[in-house]
């Protein structure tokens, strides 16, 4: 259990230990006989709250303090309920993630990843104050992390060379896998956003993967949003956190992918610098998806907004070419 990080076994001592002993007219311990017993007997620390929680969880646990300060059992069992269910489809997912993780590991035919966009990267990224005013150009940079093999992979652009979209992503995600050979099954993980990674371009472009490369079945999981914990989170950490204690100035694309290159010592991450020609566009590929044009495919499931994950198969019958 944590308490507040503007606390202290001082300000413990000295504001509230010491307040109620004068209100019970009872003479309090020295402050260090008073440390000893907290480090000793008690299982308390000090920590900052954190920075990225999730959103339906803190509404859920707002509006259950509010139920219960109105005496709702009603409406205080439903979000319990709720609240519960919502957890446990986060885990399950993150379960799952185990699962095929160590699957993968076990047979050569499965092959799992996911992707994620980190922030944009300012260059030049100064510390001067008149700098943060002044316009920037941004890097963009798309990680395909590998579960099977546990590596990091960022595909690096600037904003002059493409942009963000789901356009973009296809592009890099087809660098990353045209050339993967003896792989059967594909299987994504990643978050819950409709921009990124849940959306037709993307959905259309998994039906031509199934199409033009080995892959047999694709499967592409959305994990629950606000529990993501997708190893991309990890890597995006090193880097800020070597960019802040190593280089807090970056003047160039080239400053940003060797802190990129130097982020994690143990498993150095694998940069690609994405060139023009690797970006073209997939938004034809819509027109089939619109039509429903699905030749080829054997079964396919994928349901609106609430789609927790899609699978494509390819026919037996179907032949490339």
């Amino acid at each position: 259990m944590y308490l507040s990080c503007n606390m202290t076994i001082a300000s413990l001592y000295k504001d509230y230990y010491v307040r109620w002993c004068q209100q019970q007219n009872i003479i309090p311990v020295k402050q260090t006989t008073y440390r000893k017993i907290f480090c000793t007997e008690y299982n308390f620390g000090f920590k900052l709250p954190k920075s990225d929680t999730c959103k339906i969880c803190d509404e859920s646990k707002i509006k259950l303090d509010i139920a219960k300060s109105n005496n709702d059992d009603k409406e205080e069992q439903r979000l319990t309920t709720f609240l519960n269910s919502h957890k446990i489809r986060s885990k399950a997912m993150q379960d799952l993630l185990k699962l095929e993780t160590e699957r993968s590991e076990n047979t050569t035919n499965v092959y799992v990843i996911s992707f994620e966009l980190q922030q944009a990267m300012p260059i030049p990224k100064l510390t001067t104050g008149p700098a943060f005013y002044c316009r920037k150009v941004y890097l963009y940079n798309l990680e395909v992390h590998d579960y099977t093999a546990e590596q990091g992979h960022m595909f690096l652009w600037t904003e002059n060379q493409a942009n963000r979209g789901s356009d973009d992503v296809a592009c890099v995600l087809f660098k990353f896998l045209k050339d993967k050979k003896d792989v059967g099954h594909l299987v994504v993980f990643t978050v819950n956003c409709p921009g990124q990674s849940k959306n037709w371009l993307l959905m259309a472009f998994s039906l031509q993967l199934i199409k033009e490369t080995c892959f047999k079945t694709i499967t592409h999981h959305f994990l629950v949003t606000g529990h993501t914990h997708l190893s991309s989170d990890r890597d995006f950490a090193l880097i800020e956190k070597r960019h802040r204690k190593y280089a807090p100035e970056v003047y160039s694309p080239e400053g940003w992918h060797k802190i990129i290159n130097d982020a994690n010592n143990k498993n150095p991450l694998k940069v690609t610098v994405m060139q023009q020609e690797d970006f073209f566009g997939f938004e034809l590929l819509l027109a089939n998806v619109q039509k429903r044009d699905f030749s080829g495919v054997y079964t396919f499931h994928f349901k609106t907004k609430n789609t927790k994950s899609f699978f494509v198969e390819r026919s037996e019958y179907y032949k490339k070419g």
